[in-house]
């Protein structure tokens, strides 16, 4: 994994737009209500990561674990002997979809309907194929353009179906209004377009956008919240950017009230996640 973690690291500290993740910890970290709002691809390098699902997962150094959309759920990211490193990739609906003439790549192998509800995650270890595949697509991201993303991406989910794990085809659920509010809302966290704007963008009208949003257990003001949180968790754990510039990036124009949200929804304040990943000096 060693020549997997240099690549990911050296392309992480150069400022650019890549089609995947590096996060680190060197001290224990423990998050409530992380939403997963896009099939997404977590490679544990070092350390650990445990999920809070209602049998909870684990995830150590050599593993992976692909995860279904519509999820939220408590997190643990654990360094041991070292630090914790983990790489993400996140999953585009569109990455599942059938190929099209434009696309010609293979589908992904269907899996027999059952009664049973599809999985929430796909589990495994990183055997050499797929190793050689996310290192390539890591090394690859210096240089291909941004167009060409969504097919490396889809290789990745080919790989996986034809290694063992064919219920890949099953994470990608269809997403639910609230789901979509969301996706648009995390588009551009610090200008949200209002309720008009937002149910013109989705073909219905306002009172119908709230109607169906209550009926899924949630609201605008809530979603809005979430998609700005969720920017700022994923800054925090990317980045060394000041939180004051992180709170406004993401909307909120007081610092403090941006603490006091960040507490509330994820169990600690933003300068106690950072803290987790400062070596102490001294």
């Amino acid at each position: 994994m060693h020549t997997l973690i240099h690549a990911c690291q050296a392309l992480a500290r150069e400022d650019r737009a890549l089609p995947f993740a590096l996060y680190s910890a060197v001290h224990a970290q423990h998050l409530r209500n992380v939403t997963i709002a896009k099939p997404l691809l977590v490679v544990v390098l070092s350390g650990s990561k445990a999920l809070g699902y209602a049998e909870p997962l684990t995830c150590r150094a050599g593993d992976f674990a692909l995860l279904a959309n519509n999820a939220t759920l408590s997190v643990r990211n654990l360094p041991e002997a070292g630090d914790y490193l983990a790489l993400l990739i996140e999953f585009e609906f569109a990455d599942f979809a059938p190929p099209t003439p434009h696309q010609p790549a293979p589908a992904l192998p269907s899996v027999p309907s059952q009664s049973s509800p599809a999985p929430r995650y796909v589990h495994g270890t990183v055997e050499p194929l797929l190793h050689t595949a996310l290192l390539q697509f890591v090394q690859w991201s210096a240089c291909a353009p941004a167009a060409l993303w969504p097919l490396r991406r889809q290789e990745l989910l080919q790989l996986l179906a034809v290694s063992g794990y064919p219920a890949v085809s099953q994470l990608c659920l269809p997403p639910s209004l609230s789901q979509r509010v969301y996706a648009v809302l995390g588009a551009e966290p610090r200008q949200t377009p209002d309720a008009a704007t937002l149910a013109a963008q989705l073909a219905m009208s306002e009172a119908t956008l709230r109607r169906r949003l209550s009926a899924e257990g949630t609201n605008l003001q809530t979603l809005k919240d979430n998609a700005k949180l969720s920017r700022a968790l994923h800054l925090l754990q990317t980045g060394f950017a000041p939180i004051g510039q992180i709170a406004e990036q993401c909307g909120y124009h007081s610092q403090s009230r941006f603490t006091e949200k960040f507490k509330q929804h994820f169990g600690l304040t933003p300068t106690a996640l950072r803290r987790t990943r400062l070596r102490e000096t001294g």
